[in-house]
């Protein structure tokens, strides 16, 4: 199943939703284990946006995920 096979996440940010996703800046260089991100180097008055990648025990990895967005206050 997928969970026994599961690795990580790689997350990617940018405040620019057009960008091509492979000029996205890379948040997660180490493979996330856990469920949750908390992105901590934000400006305020900017609205950010981000997409992330699964990787299984063998090296491969998902599509991209739905781009979600945030605007920090």
């Amino acid at each position: 199943t997928f969970e026994q096979d599961f690795e990580g996440y790689r997350i990617y940010r940018s405040t620019d939703p057009d960008l091509a996703k492979e000029k996205w800046e890379l948040l997660t260089p180490e493979l996330l284990k856990t469920n949750t991100f908390q992105d901590t180097k934000v400006e305020s008055g900017k609205t950010y946006f981000y997409y992330l990648t699964a990787t299984d025990k063998a090296g491969n990895v998902s599509e991209l995920s739905e781009v979600v967005s945030d605007s920090i206050r």
